[in-house]
């Protein structure tokens, strides 16, 4: 956990950051969500949640929770820009072989391509 000399409002900051969700611009809504997320990470979900409950309705709130179940965070590169973790939905299969099977998509009405293979050539 972080810790700092420096004191300061975190219920205000959070208020502020979460007044952002409802931006007109989705990479506003995203940066948001994305701050949210090293919040919950930093200060603990439960802390974090206490402050957005009383102010985001049920919807976004299901939202944020499904991606504070996410551990990936934002991180700052040596060149000051911020990289985003990469957003895949927790539906997407997990591929670890070159072989594609419908068992990785859970897919059992497709049972005819039940692997890739390449063509070979005539």
């Amino acid at each position: 956990m972080l810790t700092s000399s420096i004191n300061f409002d975190l219920q205000s900051i959070i208020q502020e950051i979460a007044s952002l969700l409802d931006d007109s611009k989705s990479k506003i809504r995203h940066v948001a969500t994305e701050a949210l997320a090293t919040a919950v990470k930093i200060y603990g979900f439960t802390s974090i949640m206490e402050f957005l409950m009383p102010i985001v309705d049920d919807l976004a709130l299901k939202i944020l929770e499904e991606r504070f179940k996410s551990s990936a965070i934002p991180i700052l590169r040596q060149d000051g820009l911020i990289e985003f973790p990469k957003s895949v939905p927790s539906t997407a299969p997990v591929i670890s072989s070159p072989y594609i099977t419908t068992s990785s998509f859970g897919a059992s009405s497709y049972s005819a391509y039940t692997e890739f293979s390449p063509q070979k050539p005539i």
